[in-house]
């Protein structure tokens, strides 16, 4: 059963902050943006290119899924190659870890964290906004180098691996694994991976109109760039060679409009076209073969008949046509050396000059070409 698409372009939002680069510069100083680059294992992504998440992507996605997908393997059929996105192609891409077993990490929430108590008022939900508020106004305050790089790793976590709406609650384990230094070993490849995939399985409907990514859209983007052959340059760009993926692209359009993503990447309207040809071109001469054939076996001798009578009638048309014209040349000799030394000698006898008849046989043939012709043939045969 075909998939029913909306009708109406729908909305697909996306709250990933692009510049993730340059806000984490931006917060941090010189001395502490250099030891995040080294002491955080997010600190790689700092050589990120100038990427940004081309949301309608996602609706390309959407539209191209197939059964087969499920929350562990976006697949996807563009130019009749079946396409999987899976945790290991999320991980080829991000080189984040998914290796670890999450529900490992366990903390007692009893226990009180220091982080949301000091900076949160000891708040039992702490909503993405308010870490965004806390890391512009730089709520650790001046020489506090530690508290800075955990705030780094925490705005890091939620603009860009785990972006989502501003109102989601930040969980408890977060703030748990960034305090006693366990995130390093946390498999936030898999979170990021499973917040996505569930963000795009089967989300499209008929009547849908706005649809949210979530998790880190950026990998199924770029792993689309690396699968699609020819990748417009007026989309994105290829500038390194890189094992990460996601250090080989850069954007050159924001936001580019979704017909424009389809027929440039995914459009397989040619080989669509080409394979509807050959098939009609193939039957079209099957046909005509079985036709042949059947004409060959069946009616070889209503052909050859046909044909000999067409051969005959042509000839009788044109040994008519060669007759009048030689008997008319003879007629006007005679006429000529007759003319002074003839008269009539019954006045009473109407005689029909050469001109006469000649005009005469010219009218009749412009009106009925075949039946005059027809006719001078029998008249002149039974002579």
């Amino acid at each position: 059963m075909a998939r029913i698409l909306p009708k109406f372009a729908p909305h697909i939002g996306c709250q990933t902050v692009n510049d993730i680069e340059d806000r984490i510069k931006t917060m941090l100083s010189k001395s502490q943006y250099k030891m995040f680059c080294t002491k955080s294992i997010f600190g790689f992504f700092m050589k990120k290119k100038d990427c940004v998440v081309q949301a309608q992507l996602g609706r390309c996605i959407m539209s191209l899924e197939i059964r087969e997908s499920s929350t562990s393997a976006i697949v996807i059929r563009a130019k009749g190659t079946i396409l999987h996105f899976t945790i290991r192609e999320f991980a080829l891409v991000t080189g984040l870890n998914f290796a670890t077993n999450k529900d490992e990490f366990v903390f007692d929430e009893e226990c009180p964290n220091r982080i949301i108590d000091q900076y949160f008022d000891g708040e039992s939900f702490v909503q993405k906004k308010d870490l965004c508020t806390a890391v512009s106004d730089k709520i650790w305050g001046n020489y506090n180098d530690e508290d800075e790089l955990k705030f780094a790793n925490l705005y890091f976590f939620h603009a860009f691996l785990l972006s989502s709406v501003d109102t989601v609650s930040i969980p408890r384990l977060h703030f748990d694994l960034v305090e006693n230094g366990s995130y390093s070993d946390y498999p936030w490849g898999s979170v990021a991976f499973e917040e996505l995939a569930r963000s795009l399985h089967k989300k499209l409907k008929p009547k849908g109109k706005f649809y949210m990514l979530l998790g880190m859209p950026l990998a199924i983007q770029i792993w689309l760039y690396e699968c699609c052959s020819n990748a417009p340059r007026n989309v994105a760009s290829k500038v390194d060679s890189q094992i990460l993926r996601i250090f080989n692209w850069k954007t050159n359009s924001p936001r580019p409009r979704y017909e424009t993503l389809m027929g440039s990447m995914f459009d397989d309207t040619d080989d669509k076209v080409r394979k509807e040809f050959n098939d009609v071109h193939g039957l079209g001469s099957s046909r005509f073969d079985q036709m042949m054939n059947a004409i060959n076996e069946n009616n070889v001798q209503h052909i050859y008949i046909y044909s000999i009578c067409t051969f005959l009638q042509l000839s009788c048309y044109l040994l008519f046509i060669f007759y009048l014209y030689f008997h008319v040349l003879n007629v006007k000799k005679q006429a000529k050396g007759s003319e002074s030394d003839q008269t009539p000698t019954d006045e009473n006898v109407k005689s029909t000059s050469l001109h006469q008849a000649t005009t005469k046989f010219v009218h009749e043939f412009t009106k009925n070409p075949e039946g005059t012709l027809a006719s001078k043939f029998r008249t002149f045969i039974l002579n």
